[in-house]
């Protein structure tokens, strides 16, 4: 007889394997007609302008788009920041943060005749600058699509931005609420413990202003810091200086002027740990990106200053302006190095970029840090350093990265287009360039 049926299963066929996902950069642009745009601009700075951008090479998405979207964002530009402020002893907060995350190792800060108000404007603008006006406190009368409030606050954040400082200096007061923060100040909406130091507590202002906005997330917050303002010194000018010498004493081969400035910078120190610290209670730390960046290099401390703090072998023409750009989020497991030449004006697209933020990178001067964008180091009298090369304007003088191919006509074309991103970047604000770009009914 035959035998019967088998109970076997029969075997199921072998799936063919997925291909995985192939990502594919994007060009990170709005649907602007620049054309239309410029045919029917009648003001010719504007028609410029238009120009120049839609020539522009935009950047392009890359794998680290949208990697913050959602999360809380604490942004601090902070007062005379520089490398010089790190020591794991003294500031072990600062330490921690500018070794993990995003590690930017060839980030610049360039300073400008405003001081403290153009870094500001460079880094919340995304544009440059290079003259002693106010260009920050103009931004105040002008549309600011992409101020970091206006562009997260439909999102359903809340946004608030903090200073120590009085509440109308360098018209925060304007340019502030215009870029879409609730403003507040020593004295107005900020009450401190200790209102009358000079300067003001960073830690005072971080422990009275938390309350605003740690309970409802998602949250946009902005703080320019204050305790490390000039001047560095011991003999009574400078409250914090003296609250924190003790604790700086027994650093050896330190200046009285470097010490005095690694004192202040204690202060900001701890009200990074105080911030760390209470969103970790609140068990938000990993939802909760934290971004430093300077305003300008503390240029009130003096040459021997600067050299015990920095070893010595320092060029003033680039080494001062070398800073440290701190992105960090605790939910990132592995430092990131990046060594591309980057600057202030690179941050808030970067910004964008990681916040998974849709936006026309053709409309700043700086560009998203992570994409595969070319990377500059500009200087406000043009001097700059690429992958290329550093150019010292005031030399003239181009000296080549090793085993670099420097195209014809390098360096010319490279001041060229600096002068106009730094004219330019004045002409948008007083034109009230995005308002032509984006007409407000």
């Amino acid at each position: 007889p035959s035998p019967g049926p088998s109970l076997a299963p029969s075997p199921s066929p072998t799936p063919e394997p997925t291909a995985p996902e192939v990502f594919v950069p994007r060009p990170q642009v709005l649907d602007i007609d620049f054309d239309a745009l410029i045919e029917g601009e009648w003001n010719a700075t504007v028609r410029e302008i238009h120009s120049f951008l839609s020539a522009s090479e935009p950047s392009y998405t890359n794998v680290y788009t949208g990697l913050f979207e959602g999360k809380n964002l604490i942004w601090i530009c902070a007062e005379g920041f520089s490398p010089w402020a790190i020591d794991e002893t003294h500031t072990p907060t600062l330490y921690m943060l500018s070794n993990s995350g995003f590690v930017f190792e060839n980030f610049y800060c360039p300073i400008t005749s405003a001081s403290t108000t153009g870094g500001e404007f460079i880094t919340l603008t995304g544009l440059m600058q290079n003259t002693s006006r106010q260009l920050l406190a103009a931004t105040g009368s002008c549309y600011m699509p992409y101020g970091m409030g206006n562009v997260l606050n439909p999102l359903g954040y809340v946004s608030f931005a903090y200073h120590g400082g009085q509440y109308t200096y360098y018209g925060r007061d304007r340019s502030h609420p215009n870029l879409g923060y609730d403003y507040r100040a020593n004295g107005r909406g900020l009450t401190l413990d200790e209102p009358g130091l000079l300067p003001t507590s960073d830690l005072d202002v971080v422990k009275n202003s938390i309350a605003d906005y740690i309970d409802s997330p998602p949250f946009n917050v902005y703080y320019m810091s204050i305790s490390a303002h000039m001047y560095y010194d011991f003999g009574g000018g400078q409250d914090i200086c003296l609250r924190y010498r003790d604790e700086v004493q027994d650093m050896e081969g330190l200046t009285e002027g470097a010490k005095a400035y690694i004192a202040c910078s204690m202060d900001f120190d701890l009200s990074l740990r105080y911030l760390i610290d209470a969103l970790d209670e609140r068990g938000i730390l990993e939802d909760t990106v934290l971004v430093i960046s300077p305003d300008h290099y503390p240029y009130a401390l003096g040459d021997a200053d600067i050299e015990s703090l920095a070893g010595g072998g320092l060029d003033p023409a680039f080494d001062y302006e070398h800073s440290t750009l701190i992105i960090w989020c605790a939910e990132m497991d592995e430092p990131v190095p990046v060594d591309k030449y980057c600057s202030s004006s690179d941050i808030l697209p970067t910004l964008l970029n990681l916040f998974g933020v849709d936006f026309d990178s053709r409309l700043f001067m700086g560009r998203d840090i992570l994409s595969d964008s070319p990377g500059i180091a500009p200087f406000r009298r043009y001097s700059f350093i690429t992958e290329l090369g550093r150019y010292n304007a005031s030399s003239g003088e181009f000296t080549p990265a090793p085993g670099a191919e420097i195209p014809e006509n390098y360096v010319e074309d490279t001041v060229d287009r600096l002068r106009r991103m730094f004219q330019y970047s004045i002409d948008m604000v007083y034109s009230d360039y995005y308002s032509h770009v984006f007409p407000q009914d």
